[in-house]
């Protein structure tokens, strides 16, 4: 961390930059982004040195973003130095500020309250560490072969109760990411988590709509993607399922699935007479 180039104007930390090698800061000149960032250009004319001293509820420009909207609240409240502090301690208790690009584990957050909460305490919860494991897991033994992740289930909606999984969408590119498929139970809590990974190839087949457990596709919010592509294949997917869904075809679909269900209910009830009458057979054998 080079704490002497401190905090952006807009919020970010210029001291934990991965551009910092080449770059002194947002106050400097040299930050590729001086000509197009809206919270510089509009803290330079309102005579504010960074939009922390602005009184205004302010969401724009680069403000729209989580990480430096939660990095210029907790500066509003508690003051630059104590997050310059948080921020140190963070990263020699191996906090990542970027990993992947400009992404890293302050960007981990939809709810503001939570990232500064993160932020004081340096503490994942439990959904982020399982979630950091698998991505760190990735870089050690398959690099290349993990395209994104996503939540979706309870801990996305914020219905989570204690004994709440975890659902995520770990999203391979190819054979060797389905060495990031796991399960555990965490005993402190006594609650199991069942890691499982889909292949591009699953995830198209449920584009297909044979099925109505379609959750993992629609709703996974995305919390960490290795490359722009893999959200524009996702999104071409949802959006395949979608058109399937608002056609006629839907009604096709459902006929099949009714049809299935059927005989399903069926062979559970003849196997189960099947069972009884072998099991009435044998108890003479018995008396």
């Amino acid at each position: 961390m080079k704490r002497e180039l401190g905090i952006a104007r807009c919020g970010l930390a210029c001291c934990l930059c991965s551009e910092n090698e080449h770059c002194s800061g947002c106050n400097s000149g040299e930050c590729p982004g001086k000509d197009w960032c809206e919270n510089r250009n509009c803290s330079i004319e309102n005579n504010y040195t960074h939009c922390y001293e602005c009184k205004s509820e302010c969401r724009k420009g680069l403000l729209s973003k989580i990480k430096p909207y939660g990095f210029t609240l907790f500066i509003k409240r508690y003051g630059e130095k104590a997050l310059l502090d948080c921020l140190e301690r963070n990263e020699k208790a191996s906090v990542v500020y970027h990993r992947e690009g400009i992404h890293g584990d302050y960007d981990d957050f939809n709810d503001v309250e939570k990232l500064i909460k993160f932020i004081k305490t340096g503490k994942n919860d439990i959904n982020k560490t399982i979630i950091n494991a698998v991505i760190k897991k990735a870089e050690a033994l398959c690099p290349d072969s993990l395209a994104l992740i996503g939540i979706y289930g309870s801990a996305a909606t914020g219905e989570e109760h204690k004994k709440s999984d975890l659902d995520l969408l770990i999203l391979i590119n190819d054979k060797n990411g389905w060495v990031l498929a796991d399960g555990f139970i965490l005993d402190d809590i006594d609650v199991g988590y069942d890691i499982y990974c889909t292949s591009w190839d699953m995830l198209e087949s449920d584009a297909q709509c044979n099925h109505a457990h379609l959750s993992k596709l629609f709703d996974s919010v995305i919390v960490y993607c290795k490359d722009k592509s893999s959200l524009k294949r996702l999104d071409e997917i949802r959006k395949e399922a979608a058109g399937l869904l608002a056609s006629d075809r839907r009604y096709d679909k459902a006929d099949f699935a009714y049809c299935e269900a059927k005989k399903k209910f069926a062979e559970s009830i003849l196997q189960n007479l099947y069972q009884r009458s072998e099991a009435a057979q044998a108890l003479p054998f018995y008396l």
